[in-house]
């Protein structure tokens, strides 16, 4: 991606369920009422989250107006958004990880 149309062009593809589902799983995986949800409620609910996005991105793609403020700026966006993405996803890795190993330890005692 190098500007925000890119990102709005991806956000009306697949890029809407990569989003939600990531953010479901970094945000909303540890909130009770979240896991006390049937799988296929859970599945409708990212999946018009996941179309009102996109919707969302294809109505500021019609109005460039919105975003071309912006726009000089796309590339430090995305750079910060990216880099915020991946550092989260090592953060999940690492405490996955180290809960894991954790309770490894607690069983063997």
């Amino acid at each position: 991606m190098n500007n925000l149309s890119d990102l709005f062009a991806w956000l009306t593809g697949p890029g809407t369920i990569a989003l939600v589902s990531w953010f479901v799983s970094w945000a909303l995986i540890e909130v009770t009422a979240w896991q006390r949800l049937k799988g296929q409620v859970k599945s409708l609910v990212i999946l018009g989250v996941a179309t009102l996005i996109g919707i969302g991105a294809a109505f500021v793609m019609q109005n460039p107006t919105l975003y071309a403020p912006l726009e000089p700026y796309g590339k430090a966006i995305l750079a910060v958004i990216g880099a915020w993405l991946s550092t989260q996803v090592a953060y999940r890795s690492t405490r996955t990880e180290a809960d894991n190993a954790k309770e490894a330890y607690y069983k063997e005692s």
